[in-house]
C-alpha cells in the first residue's frame, strides 16, 4: 500500500464518516431545535412586509428537511391591512429556511413560500381603493425569492359590476433580488378559459420606489393572446407606456368572455390590434392603432376608461374597404329565425354593461353582391341606449341619411328608426337586397318608423309608422301599356299581348303608412307617355304578398281616352296584374 492509501486511510476517510454522522444526526435532530415560535414569528414579519397584516394558522406546523428545512403551517389565514378583511386562506402555506443564516447567525429568514390552494379575495369600492395594497414591505434587505400558488383560487369584486373568478391558478413568481429581473409564469382558468401568463420585470425595486421599470406581458389562450412590451411605475395607482399587441379569434366570444351580452346580435369574428400603449389613473389609450377585423383593415386611435360606473370606450376608426355583407347575410338569418318562432323571447341584450362612442368611415363600404359606397357613421351606447347615425353613406348611386335608437323597455326591446334616401338606384338595390327585379329608377324618400316587443310577433303588431317614396324614370318590368295606347283596337282583344314586356313612367308617387305588419299607401299615382294611373296598395312586412287595386287611363294614340280598372296580386318578386271586376 502506498503513501497516499495509507493517508486516504487513516485520515480523509474518517473525516468523511464523520460528516456523514453528523449530517445524518442533523437531518434528525434539526427538526427539533427549530422553534416553531420563531419561525412564526419570522414568517409573520416578513408576510406583514408585503400584506400589511401577521399570518394566523389553525393547528400545528411541520418541520421537515425535503432535502430543505421547511416549515408548513396548516390552515393558514392573512387579513387585509386596510379594513381587516380576510385576503387570503389557504389549506397550508410552506416556508422554505435557507440553512446558513439559521447555522451561523441563528436568524430563520424564509427565502421561498409556497400557498397550497389558497382562496383570494381582493376587491375595489366605488371610491377606487382597495383591500390591498403594493407590496412596499419587500426591500433589499427582504430574503423572499420565490413564491409559488399551487391550485389556487382569486375572486374579484369590483363595485362597478365588473367581478371576476380565476380558478386553477398555478403560478410561480422568482424574486431573485429586487435590483434584479423578476419573473411570473403560470396558468388559470377564466370562464372555463385557459389562461397561460408570462411576465418579466427588469427591476421590481424600481417600481416600489415609484421609478420607471421595464416590463414584457405575454398572455396565451384559446380566445385572447397578447403582448406588452414598455415600462410601469406606480404614481397615482399603477402607470404603463409601451407597445401593445392583441388578437382574438372571434371578438363575439372575448364580449361573453368579459360578461357583455350579445344575445342575437351579429357574430364579429376575428380581430387584431397593434398600437401603442398609456396606461394611467384607470384609463387605456391607444394611438397610432393598426386594427383588422373580420379580414377588414383600419387604422385610428382608442380609449377605454375604468374609472366610471361602467367601462367606457371610446374609438375613432378609417378603413379603406370595410366589408359587412357576413352582417348583413346575419341581420336576414336573426330575422328568418325569429320569424319561425314569433312567439319566443328576442334575447335582445341590455346594453346596460358598457358606454361607447365609436366613430368609423370606409372609403368603400362593401355590401351583399359585392356593391361598393362610401360610408360616415357613429355609434354611441349611454346607460342602456344604443344611438346609431349614417350621416353620410355613398349607395347604389344615390345617398342614405339615418338614425336608429334601440333600448329596453322593461323586458321588451323597443327601437326607432328614421331615414332618407335620396337617388337610390332601385333596380341594383331591390335586386342585391331583395332578389326583387320588376321596378327599376331612381327612388328618393323618407320613412319613421318604431316599435316595441318581446317576441317577433309583439314587435310587428306594435310598429306604426310613415313615410314617403318618389321614383323618377322608371320602369315595370311583366306589363306593356304602349300595348293598349298604340291604337284603337278593342282593349279585349290586346289582352293577350299586354303581359309581355315592360312599361317606362316618368314618375310614381306614395304617401306611406304603416301600421303593425301592414304597409299601405292609400294614393299611389304613376304617370307616363299616354298613361296615368292611381291606385291604392298595401304590402305585409312578414310576408312577400302584395296588394293593389286602381284605374289606369290611357290616352297617347286611343281616342277617345279609356279607363281601366286593374288589380294586382302576387309577391313583389312575381307581381300578378290583370283587369278588375267591377265591384257591384
Amino acid at each position: 500500500m502506498g503513501r497516499a492509501s495509507t493517508i486516504l486511510v487513516r485520515w480523509v476517510a474518517p473525516i468523511l464518516a464523520l460528516v456523514a454522522v453528523l449530517g445524518v444526526a442533523f437531518l434528525l435532530f434539526a427538526p427539533r431545535l427549530v422553534s416553531i415560535e420563531v419561525v412564526r414569528r419570522s414568517m409573520s414579519r416578513e408576510i406583514a412586509g408585503w400584506s400589511g397584516r401577521s399570518m394566523t394558522f389553525e393547528g400545528t406546523p411541520e418541520v421537515a428537511f425535503t432535502p430543505f428545512l421547511t416549515v408548513t403551517f396548516p390552515k393558514a389565514r392573512i387579513e387585509s391591512a386596510r379594513d381587516g378583511t380576510l385576503l387570503v386562506d389557504m389549506d397550508a402555506l410552506r416556508a422554505q429556511v435557507p440553512l446558513l443564516p439559521l447555522i451561523f447567525r441563528g436568524r430563520i429568514e424564509p427565502s421561498s413560500f409556497t400557498f397550497r390552494k389558497p382562496h383570494f379575495r381582493v376587491s375595489r369600492a366605488a371610491d377606487g381603493t382597495t383591500n390591498w395594497d403594493y407590496p412596499s414591505g419587500l426591500d433589499a434587505t427582504s430574503p423572499l425569492r420565490q413564491l409559488t400558488i399551487v391550485d389556487g383560487t382569486l375572486d374579484y369584486d369590483d363595485a362597478t359590476g365588473l367581478g371576476a373568478s380565476l380558478t386553477a391558478i398555478n403560478a410561480t413568481l422568482e424574486l431573485p433580488d429586487l435590483r434584479r429581473a423578476a419573473s411570473i409564469q403560470g396558468s388559470a382558468r377564466w370562464q372555463d378559459q385557459p389562461f397561460v401568463l408570462y411576465a418579466a420585470l427588469d427591476s421590481p425595486g424600481a417600481l416600489i420606489a415609484g421609478e420607471a421599470a421595464n416590463a414584457r406581458i405575454v398572455l396565451e389562450s384559446n380566445v385572447l393572446r397578447g403582448t406588452y412590451d414598455g415600462s410601469v411605475r406606480q404614481l397615482d395607482g399603477l402607470a404603463a407606456n409601451g407597445q401593445l399587441s392583441l388578437s382574438t379569434s372571434s371578438v363575439t366570444e372575448l364580449a361573453q368572455l368579459f360578461g357583455l351580452p350579445t344575445g342575437r346580435m351579429p357574430r364579429i369574428g376575428a380581430a387584431s390590434i397593434a398600437s401603442s400603449a398609456g396606461f394611467a389613473r384607470g384609463a387605456l389609450t391607444l394611438g397610432d392603432v393598426a386594427l383588422t377585423v373580420n379580414g377588414n383593415e383600419g387604422v385610428g386611435a382608442l380609449s377605454l376608461a375604468l374609472g366610471g360606473d361602467r367601462p367606457a370606450v371610446q374609438a375613432t376608426l378609417a378603413f379603406d374597404a370595410l366589408d359587412v355583407g357576413n352582417t348583413i347575410d346575419a341581420v336576414r338569418a336573426i330575422i328568418d329565425t325569429s320569424r319561425l318562432a314569433p312567439d319566443a323571447p328576442l334575447d335582445w341584450p341590455k346594453l346596460d354593461r358598457i358606454d361607447a362612442d365609436v366613430r368609423i368611415s370606409a372609403d368603400q363600404l362593401r355590401l351583399v353582391g359585392g356593391a361598393t359606397s362610401r360610408v360616415a357613421a357613429s355609434l354611441a351606447l349611454r346607460d342602456g341606449r344604443l344611438d346609431l347615425a349614417i350621416g353620410d353613406m355613398q349607395l347604389y348611386g344615390g345617398r342614405l341619411t339615418a338614425s336608429f335608437s334601440s333600448e329596453m323597455q322593461g323586458d321588451a326591446p323597443s327601437g326607432s328608426l328614421q331615414a332618407r334616401v335620396d337617388g337610390l338606384a332601385l333596380k341594383t338595390a331591390l335586386g342585391e337586397l331583395a332578389g326583387i327585379n320588376a321596378i327599376e329608377g331612381s327612388l328618393s324618400g323618407t320613412l319613421s318608423l318604431q316599435g316595441r316587443g318581446e317576441s317577433w310577433n309583439a314587435l310587428v303588431a306594435s310598429l306604426t309608422g310613415r313615410g314617403s317614396a318618389s321614383i323618377a324614370r322608371g320602369t315595370i318590368r311583366g306589363i306593356d301599356l304602349s300595348v293598349l295606347t298604340a291604337g284603337n283596337a278593342a282593349i279585349p282583344t290586346l289582352m293577350g299581348r299586354l303581359f309581355n314586356g315592360s312599361t317606362a313612367f316618368t314618375a310614381a308617387r306614395a304617401d306611406l303608412s304603416i301600421t303593425g305588419p301592414t304597409i299601405s299607401a292609400p294614393a299611389l299615382t304613376v304617370t307616363g307617355a299616354g298613361y296615368s294611373a292611381e291606385m291604392a296598395a298595401e304590402a305585409s312586412l312578414g310576408g312577400p304578398d302584395i296588394r293593389a287595386r286602381g284605374t289606369v287611363e290611357l290616352a297617347g294614340r286611343r281616342s277617345p281616352p279609356a279607363s281601366l280598372p286593374f288589380e294586382i296580386t302576387g309577391s313583389w318578386s312575381h307581381p300578378v296584374v290583370a283587369p278588375a271586376v267591377p265591384t257591384p
